[in-house]
Order: structure tokens, then C-alpha cells, then sequence
């Protein structure tokens, strides 16, 4: 049995790929690096300010063909700010998988 200090229920899986993002009701389209993903949220990498609520629709391809793509709408939870980088990284819940 494997013992883990990661008390989550579900557990991260650690990404390093392009995601193509917009927020809610817009058209525009911004992109960012996926960093981790979880059954029941993502984090993200991105030069966009945004805030905790902003909801986002999210189109992850990964670089592999035989991932299939991920499409979904999210909702910003947690917002870290890099001064130094101007990168935003975007802690997000998943409301709902787009088919």
C-alpha cells in the first residue's frame, strides 16, 4: 500500500501542456499551461489577470492523440500572482465536462 501524505480525495496528476481558455460570454481566446489536473479541478499557468469567480470555458489538446481532448467550464477558486514573472497561476473547480 502506498502511503501519501496528500490527504486529497482525489488524487493530482501532474500536466505540462497548452490549454486555450476564455472567459464565460466572451469570444476572445487566451492561452496558458495546464500544471496539474484532478478529478474535480485544474491549475493553471497564464499571462491573463483574472479573479476568483470568473468562469471560464477550458479546451485542453493534449500533444498525444491517444489522450482524447478535454473540454469544460471551471470556476476560478484560488488566484497566486508572480510580480517578478507577470504569470498568474489559476486555481479552478470543474463545473462541468463539455462533450
Amino acid at each position: 500500500m502506498v502511503d501519501s501524505s496528500d490527504k486529497r480525495d482525489f488524487r493530482r496528476m501532474m500536466l505540462d501542456c497548452k490549454v486555450e481558455f476564455r472567459i464565460a460570454g466572451e469570444s476572445q481566446k487566451h492561452e496558458g499551461n495546464l500544471i496539474n489536473l484532478s478529478a474535480t479541478g485544474l491549475r493553471l499557468s497564464t499571462n491573463v489577470l483574472l479573479q476568483e469567480g470568473d468562469v471560464l470555458e477550458v479546451h485542453v489538446k493534449p500533444e498525444k492523440e491517444i489522450t482524447p481532448p478535454l473540454d469544460a467550464i471551471v470556476e476560478i477558486v484560488r488566484v497566486d500572482t508572480d510580480a517578478a514573472s507577470g504569470r498568474t497561476e489559476l486555481g479552478c473547480k470543474i463545473n462541468q465536462i463539455i462533450s
